[in-house]
């Protein structure tokens, strides 16, 4: 079952900006917590996202969301963990 979800982002991500709220509104809507991760405050995390944020997972590591995505695009990959 899904508990949480991740956010990966990093100051200054346009992408970033425009894709939180829609992860905070479908986190809500599933009663989940969304963890907000700064991938600058970790050198792993910076070479595994890099220039992938935003990157919306499963707190299981399993990607939801990547890029510009909207409630549409984090629905299609809720839907494709089935």
């Amino acid at each position: 079952m899904l508990s949480e979800m991740i956010f990966y982002t990093r100051p200054a991500c346009h992408l970033c900006e425009s894709a939180l709220p829609h992860a905070r509104r479908a986190a809500k809507f599933l009663g989940r917590r969304l963890q907000i991760i700064n991938i600058d405050s970790d050198d792993d995390l910076v070479v595994e996202y890099g220039l992938r944020v935003p990157v919306l997972t499963t707190s299981g590591g399993e990607l939801i969301a990547e890029g510009s995505f909207g409630m549409r695009e984090i629905v299609r990959g809720l839907i494709g963990r089935r």
